[in-house]
């Protein structure tokens, strides 16, 4: 699944299902490391909130396989979905994600890995505190947008709390604060003179003096990028105290997401899928080569049963038309005789909800079919390529699964193989 999604570049709707796909079943199986890297693609290509997704499906790897290395990763995955709630005012979900940190730090075993996660729950509940007291002044705001110490509040909060600059000086320059309404009115004039934004940055420096820690450190953070923008133009003295600034800002600044690392990470999930295609009975023809070939009305079946949430994966081939699978309906067929393009699925919670256009499969070609039948829903591919998805209730599925072929076909199986999380 998580293949398929990453090679589906031409429809970004079957791409988000299939990467999403990917994620719960790597979560039920504990593959930390494949829910790692369908989140990161859902993060990088849509406008989600991957990092909960991440957290929540992590955090369901550690029950399903408890492990020092998993907890580090829900650890970070959890700390860093609390920063983005906080980053949106969300602070019910910041707060959530927070404290599930600090737990899955503590489970970890790493220190170091722990004291960071509870640095960075202190400085949201820090963010929390200051939002519920500028709260009264962003509602005033709507109603009176003129009065300057609301105007104040506000844009100290985006400025020196959040570091949200482009939200808050404008606040700022309608607020009651002389100092800081003549220093946000300069900035946003966006003189584009070096020496200028030199010395804007000194103001800004100059005013975290007087706030506390953390404010302190987004405002030089702030006022280092000013000193960045500038330090090409500048000589002498000025450009020591501008280099020597931006140092100290970034040796003060509070490590960002990417920073945090477990001591110990998953990397080598258990291989998810078993082979069956030795162990399944019937009609069919074993071959030497392990292979099984199937003729007029040969079927073969597996001894065990299935329940969803299961994915099934088959390599076959056909001499001219007819692969059947039975599992979740009487039959779904590849290459049907009556019309070889139409996918056919009768039976089952899915009866007749066939599809035009999903079902050929080239002649003396070897492809590999993938099933993925969930608690609500069934997903067939060819070739990592999804073709078919339907909603349905296929909660009480509880059957074995078969491979059969009609018509006088000859149908070639190389494997089938299954996993069930």
């Amino acid at each position: 699944m998580l293949d398929a999604g990453l090679e589906t570049n031409d429809n970004p709707t079957d791409r988000y299902v299939l990467l999403d796909e990917a994620i719960t079943l790597a979560a039920g199986a504990g593959d930390a490391v494949t829910v790692g890297k369908a989140a990161d693609a859902l993060d990088t290509g849509y406008q989600c909130n991957a990092a909960a997704l991440r957290a929540d499906a992590l955090a369901r790897c550690y029950a399903a396989a408890p492990s020092a290395g998993i907890a580090g990763q829900v650890a970070v995955a959890e700390i860093d979905a609390a920063e983005r709630a906080a980053a949106d005012d969300d602070f019910d979900a910041a707060g959530k994600y927070a404290e599930k940190g600090i737990v899955s730090a503590r489970n970890s075993g790493d220190r170091a890995l722990a004291a960071a996660v509870q640095s960075r729950a202190a400085k949201i509940r820090t963010q929390r505190t200051a939002f519920l007291q500028v709260k009264t002044a962003l509602d005033k705001l709507k109603a009176d947008p003129n009065n300057a110490t609301n105007q104040l509040a506000v844009g100290q909060y985006f400025c020196f709390t959040k570091g949200r600059w482009d939200k808050g000086l404008a606040h700022l320059a309608l607020g009651s604060d002389a100092r800081l309404n003549q220093i946000a009115q300069r900035e946003l004039a966006a003189s584009p003179d070096p020496q200028a934004r030199a010395e804007l940055a000194e103001q800004w420096w100059n005013v975290a003096d007087a706030q506390p820690p953390q404010q302190q450190k987004v405002i030089r953070a702030h006022a280092a990028e000013l000193y960045r923008a500038a330090l090409p133009a500048l000589a002498g003295l000025a450009r020591a105290v501008a280099q020597k600034r931006i140092d100290l800002a970034a040796a003060d600044a509070t490590p960002g997401p990417a920073s945090l690392k477990p001591s110990v990470v998953e990397t080598s999930p258990k291989p998810p899928f078993r082979e069956l295609l030795a162990e399944m009975t019937g009609s069919g023809a074993h071959q030497p080569d392990g292979t099984v070939v199937l003729v007029s009305n040969d079927r073969i079946t597996t001894h065990e049963s299935f329940k969803p949430p299961v994915a099934f994966r088959i390599v076959a081939q056909t001499d001219s038309t007819n692969i059947r699978i039975k599992y979740a309906a009487t039959q779904i067929i590849f290459d049907w005789e009556g019309n070889p393009a139409e996918l056919r699925v009768d039976g089952g919670p899915a009866n007749h909800r066939h599809k035009k256009g999903a079902g050929s499969i080239p002649p003396h070609t070897w492809a590999e079919i993938g099933l993925v039948v969930l608690p609500d829903a069934m997903i067939i591919s060819v070739n990592g390529q999804q073709r078919y998805r339907t909603a349905a209730d296929f909660s009480q599925i509880d059957q074995t699964f078969g491979i059969f072929t009609a018509a006088g076909a000859t149908v070639q199986i190389k494997s089938v193989t299954v996993h069930k999380p």
